[in-house]
Formats: structure tokens, sequence, C-alpha cells
């Protein structure tokens, strides 16, 4: 007997960026990837984080598997939620990717490297996202088979 083909969950995808335009940019560049995801904007840090830890407003929304991260935010920068994830146990493990706004903010943020998973540049390209996603999931496989 032979099993139908299940197609996996789709990847669960969130989003921090305060510009509408980036936000309209980076579902694009998803949709060309054809990229099989999930995709949730939040417009600041602060949501961000009540997001993640499934505060008040996101009580029902899916833990994300990957954390797109716009560096300038209102209310509490990317690098301020970059730390806070890193810090709490239950996120410490997600892949962050962090967007820069251009390729030289690359090497201000060489402190960080270590708690990033990565760095993509806004306006994102297909192939550049496209692989960083393959990279996370690679990354959240590893995690999910590493013994606690």
């Amino acid at each position: 007997m032979t099993t139908p083909f299940q197609r996996p969950p789709p990847l669960v995808l969130l989003l921090v960026d305060d510009s509408d335009a980036d936000v309209i940019l980076t579902w694009e560049s998803l949709r060309e990837a054809r990229a099989y995801c999930q995709l949730h904007v939040v417009n600041d840090g602060l949501q961000a984080l009540e997001f993640l830890r499934r505060g008040s407003d996101y009580q029902d929304v899916p833990r994300p598997d990957v954390l797109l991260l716009d560096v300038h935010l209102p209310c509490k920068d990317g690098l301020e939620v970059l730390q806070d994830v890193r810090a709490d146990p239950e996120l410490r493990d997600l892949p962050v990717f962090l967007l820069l706004g251009s390729p030289w903010e690359e090497e201000h943020l060489r402190a960080h490297r270590a708690e990033a998973s990565g760095y993509l540049v806004k306006p994102l390209e297909v192939l550049t996202l496209g692989a960083a996603l393959h990279r996370a999931v690679g990354l959240r496989l590893h995690h999910s088979l590493t013994p606690a």
C-alpha cells in the first residue's frame, strides 16, 4: 500500500519592518522565490517580542521558524530585539536574519555576528532570500535534532 505524498507544513516567517514598501518588496521576493511559507508582519521591536512570546494580541499565532528583523525599528531596535531573543530560553535557537539598509552597515554590526544567523541587504533579492531560507530550514532541523 502506498501512502500519498504529504506536503510539509509551510515555513512560518515573522517579518519585522516598519517600511510598507520594504514589506511589499519582501513579499514579492518570497513569491518570486516560490517560497512555501506563511508570512506574518509586525512593525516595531515591541510588537515582535509580543508576537514571539505570544502576548495578549498574539496568543493564537504559530511560533515562527525564521525571524527577518530590520535593524532600524521604532520603539525597540532590531539589535535590542536580537539580544532579547538570544537571552530567552524559549527563543534562543530561532534563526534570525538581520535586514540591513545597505551593505556597509554590516561593518558596524560585526560585534553582533555571533548572535545573528545571517544578514540580508534590503531590498531582498530572490536568490539571497531563497538561500537564507534554505539555511534557516537546515538550522531548524539541526536544533531539533540536537539533544537538550
